[in-house]
C-alpha cells in the first residue's frame, strides 16, 4: 500500500510547489508535464511486482532446504514458504534502491525549493505565504511516516542483501519498523487532517457526556 501511495504523494509534492511558483517562472510548468513524474514512478510501481515474480523459485523449491528446517515447523508453513533466486534477488534490490533513492531525492528537492520560493521570491500574501508552508509540513509529515516507516527499513533490508551483510539483527528492526507504520501513518494522518481532528473531538466529547 505505501509503494502504491508514492505516486499519488509525488503528485501532492509537486502540487504543492507549483501552486507557490511565480507567473513566468522557469519552474512553472504545464500540468501534463506536472504529471509526468508521478507516471513514471507509477510505471515503477506497477514493474516491481513483475519482478518480484520474475526472481521467484518455482513453488516447492523451499524444500531443497530441508536439512536447515526446524522439525517444530509444521509443513502447513513451508508449502507457504516462496524461495527467490538469489542471483535475481540481488539484480532487483539494486534496482529497488536506485529508485527509492531517486524518490527521496527528487521530493527532497521539491520540498526544498518550495520553503526557498516562499521565503524569497514569492508574490503571495503574507497570510497565504504562511498557507502554503503549513499545507507542506503537513503533506511532508504525512509522507514522512510511510518514508521513515516502510521504505527505508525496506531499503535498509535490500542494502544487507545486496552487501552481504549478516542480518540477523538488522532484518527483525526493520520488520518493527515496517509493522508499526500502518499504526503510526493513521495517527499522523488523524492528527494532521483538521476534518479527522474535528470528526476525532466529536467523538471523544460525545463519549465524555
Amino acid at each position: 500500500i505505501t509503494v502504491l501511495n508514492s505516486p499519488l504523494f509525488l503528485a501532492c509534492f509537486i502540487y504543492r510547489h507549483q501552486a507557490v511558483m511565480v507567473p513566468g517562472s522557469r519552474w512553472s510548468f504545464s500540468p501534463p508535464v506536472q504529471s509526468l513524474p508521478p507516471l513514471l514512478f507509477l510505471l515503477f510501481v506497477f514493474l516491481f511486482p513483475l519482478l518480484l515474480h520474475m526472481i521467484s523459485q518455482p513453488p516447492g523449491a523451499v524444500f531443497q532446504y530441508a536439512e536447515m528446517f526446524s522439525s517444530e515447523w509444521p509443513s502447513s508453513l513451508l508449502n507457504r514458504t516462496d524461495c527467490l533466486y538469489p542471483d535475481r534477488l540481488l539484480s532487483f534490490s539494486i534496482f529497488a534502491c536506485i529508485v527509492l533513492l531517486m524518490g527521496c531525492v527528487f521530493v527532497f528537492l521539491i520540498i526544498s525549493h518550495t520553503f526557498a520560493t516562499l521565503r524569497e521570491k514569492s508574490t503571495i500574501s503574507e497570510k497565504m505565504k504562511e498557507y502554503h508552508r503549513t499545507m507542506t509540513r503537513v503533506l511532508l509529515l504525512q509522507a514522512g511516516v510511510p518514508t521513515l516507516f516502510a521504505l527505508v527499513p525496506l531499503g535498509v533490508c535490500f542494502t544487507v542483501f545486496f552487501l552481504d551483510l549478516n542480518g540477523i539483527l538488522i532484518i527483525p528492526i526493520c520488520f518493527v519498523f515496517i509493522s508499526a507504520h500502518s499504526f503510526l501513518h493513521s495517527v499522523a494522518v488523524l492528527s494532521t487532517t483538521p476534518i479527522y481532528r474535528k470528526q476525532l473531538r466529536m467523538m471523544i466529547r460525545s463519549k465524555e457526556n
